[in-house]
């Protein structure tokens, strides 16, 4: 299993090379997440970056449409390495607005899949969000 999410890391890391980095300096979340970054820092529909204890993260924005084509709502979130010493264990964090992607428990290897398939820039179906019960496409937001 560590060795399919090091596969899905890599293929990441490839795809997210040629978007911009978001500086985030020393700053720090109260628990050591990454869910301090404001949608107003953000130039590009994804940036990456690491923070001060060397974790990488993605900051994406993306667009969510229901099904019904009755709902369209706009998030923002952070996915990042949760601890320094262990790059397999990735989450998601608060970033402005609710999370698309419920990672309780650190992210599945269905949700690094779904990750891909946005940064390859296709609309992926999830309906996994917390307390909101429409199901949902999503892509990348249009900046």
């Amino acid at each position: 299993m560590i060795m399919e999410r090091t596969k899905l890391l890599t293929k990441i890391n490839e795809l997210i090379e040629s978007y911009p980095v978001l500086d985030v300096g020393t700053r720090n979340g109260r628990t050591d997440y990454i869910d301090y970054i404001d949608p107003s820092e953000l130039t590009s529909v994804v940036m990456r970056g690491t923070d001060k204890f060397k974790r990488p993260f993605i900051v994406i924005k993306v667009t969510g449409h229901s099904i019904s084509g009755e709902d369209t709502r706009v998030y923002y979130e952070t996915f990042f390495q949760r601890y320094s010493d262990d790059n397999s264990l990735w989450m998601g964090a608060y970033c402005g607005g609710p999370e698309f992607m419920d990672t309780t428990g650190g992210m599945k290897f269905e949700q690094f899949q779904l990750l891909i398939d946005l940064l390859e820039g296709k609309t992926i179906n999830y309906n996994h969000y917390r307390n909101y019960e429409v199901v949902m496409n999503y892509s990348l937001a249009q900046s």
